[in-house]
């Protein structure tokens, strides 16, 4: 995707462990996101993958905090971020905000966060 005037907000859903395989059962799982233009950095701690109403507040709102009316988003092609990007654009676009979802080709790696 070429750079545009357009601001860029990337996200990706990693799950972050500390330590061990046998801490992995208290994994801690964030959604960090990304803007193209400024490089602001937001993250926001979930229980899980699946806390969709929380996450799309914080995605809808962060453009807002950032003074943006119109934006893309950039997600990783696995199914939660993909059904997740969905939910934030449609969220944004009844809102009256035009809004771009972007989701590379399978295997492509063509998140800037990926």
């Amino acid at each position: 995707m070429k750079a545009s005037s357009i601001p860029c907000i990337s996200l990706i859903l990693p799950k972050s462990v500390a330590g061990s395989e046998d801490e992995q059962v208290g994994a801690k799982i964030a959604v960090i996101y990304v803007d193209s233009q400024t490089g602001f950095i937001g993250c926001v701690p979930v229980r899980s993958k699946g806390q969709y109403h929380l996450i799309v507040q914080e995605l809808v709102a962060f453009p807002q905090l950032l003074g943006y009316h119109e934006v893309t988003y950039r997600a990783d092609n696995e199914p939660t971020a993909r059904q997740l990007l969905k939910l934030v654009v449609d969220t944004r676009l009844k809102m009256g905000y035009p809004t771009r979802g972007h989701v590379p080709p399978p295997y492509s790696h063509g998140n800037a966060l990926a």
